[in-house]
């Protein structure tokens, strides 16, 4: 089958401790830190935005996904956005890629789209 296109309100993240104290972890006042999972192709057209709509009309994170496949990963997560993986290149590759040292490509690895930078 394939992925159907689709999108989630998420009004806040919570957690129940083993004494029964709920802590909230994540109100989604603001969605700055939260970031796309951009493995695949596909998941370039995924958004995140800030959302008025909330159980508390505090807010709330919209997450937005297109088509694809099923098999594969998409979704959001918390904290400081995956940096390029740091990658050598042979001066053919550059002589007839046309990059040069620092830039940042998409490239495959084993079926998943990663990000690297062009180091030496």
């Amino acid at each position: 089958g394939t992925l159907t296109s689709g999108s989630i309100l998420i009004d806040s993240i919570k957690a129940r401790t083993g004494w029964g104290n709920v802590d909230n972890l994540e109100s989604f006042s603001d969605i700055n830190g939260w970031h796309i999972l951009k493995n695949v192709p596909e998941a370039e057209m995924d958004q995140i935005v800030l959302s008025q709509q909330g159980a508390k009309s505090d807010g709330s994170l919209l997450f937005a996904w297109g088509t694809g496949n099923p098999m594969v990963a998409r979704g959001i997560y918390p904290g400081l956005q995956l940096a390029p993986i740091p990658a050598l290149a042979s001066q053919s590759f550059l002589s007839n890629s046309g990059h040069s040292i620092d830039d940042v490509l998409t490239v495959s690895v084993g079926g998943h789209h990663t990000k690297i930078i062009l180091i030496d």
